[in-house]
């Protein structure tokens, strides 16, 4: 059954039909969500969606942007600092500068940040979560906004990358938010995205259960062409996206295994694995990582990194 609503981000069709309905699996609930694909292009959105003032109940303390009960040699850490220097090692292979300005938008705890200026960037961001802004800058010692993009400022081309790393499928205007990177960015500049795949195989496996599904906080669900036809209508060129398959493996089967129990709550998220990290799953997620990469090379999966390019004059 066709429906109309909420515009679609990327090509403005109203029809879609409903894709996915499911609950919140992060905190819990007996509230359904429901997911629309357009019929045009393919973009996933929510709708309706929770009104501004009711968002912020549906962001729990460190399920996305902190882990500030976490020491520096806990497993936890160690996977997420491991994840975000291979992703800063493949952003600076990407630009067309050996260094330069970077501004990350929804920078979390810092840990990006950390790894860019490590390759030896000078970092800035943007988070609007107070607590992970605070956290960020200790890490740092960086610049960290607790503003929006819009309400800073800044001069144009003033950055030599802007990077969103799972930021685009959270914004209520995605084609805004890119458009104002490719402003943000001096010519030859890059943008690094990194987002889950909804035309991947595994949300189609796991459907409803699948991970980075995560209604209501994700309000697009973006597939290659359509975050690539964004990128380009926005401005870019050069544009590359890299797969890595079985990126969600455990957190899906642990969502199935969970509702074959009869739970309706899957939490998996940096909380849960704060109290269970262990050795063991340090050494299973590196493999997991290896995997994916080698997989990646050869077939689509469920996070998707792109890059682009701002044209030179």
């Amino acid at each position: 059954m066709a429906v109309t609503g909420t515009a679609c981000a990327v090509c403005g069709a109203t029809a879609a039909r409903i894709w996915r309905v499911a609950p919140d699996y992060l905190l819990g609930g007996d509230q359904t969500f429901r997911a629309l694909r357009c019929l045009s292009c393919g973009l996933a959105r929510l709708q309706p969606r929770p009104s501004a003032e009711d968002m912020g109940k549906y962001y729990a303390v460190g399920a996305y942007a902190r882990a500030e009960g976490d020491s520096e040699s806990s497993g936890l850490a160690a996977r997420l600092n491991r994840t975000f220097q291979e992703q800063a090692s493949r952003a600076a292979r990407a630009s067309l500068r050996n260094e330069g300005r970077l501004l990350d938008i929804g920078c979390g705890d810092g840990r990006f940040l950390a790894a860019m200026a490590a390759h030896g960037w000078q970092v800035e961001g943007i988070e609007m979560d107070g607590v992970a802004a605070v956290l960020a800058r200790k890490r740092t010692g960086a610049s960290v906004y607790n503003k929006s993009v819009e309400d800073l400022n800044f001069p144009e081309e003033s950055f030599d990358m802007v990077s969103l790393l799972h930021v685009l499928e959270h914004v209520s205007d995605p084609r805004k938010v890119i458009a104002e990177a490719f402003q943000l960015l001096r010519p030859g500049g890059t943008l690094f995205l990194a987002l889950p795949n909804a035309g991947s195989p595994e949300a189609a496996l796991f459907g409803n259960l699948w991970y980075a599904l995560d209604l209501p906080r994700h309000f697009w669900g973006f597939t290659p062409s359509t975050l690539r036809r964004l990128v380009k209508e926005c401005g870019f060129h050069e544009v590359k996206i890299r797969h890595f398959p079985l990126f969600y493996l455990f957190q899906n089967v642990r969502n199935v295994i969970r509702r074959l129990a009869g739970k309706k709550t899957a939490p998996a998220n940096v909380a849960t694995d704060r109290v269970e990290g262990s050795g063991m799953r340090t050494l299973a997620f590196y493999a997991l990582l290896t995997v994916s990469k080698m997989l990646g090379v050869l077939f689509p999966g469920e996070v998707m990194e792109l890059t682009a390019q701002k044209p030179m004059r």
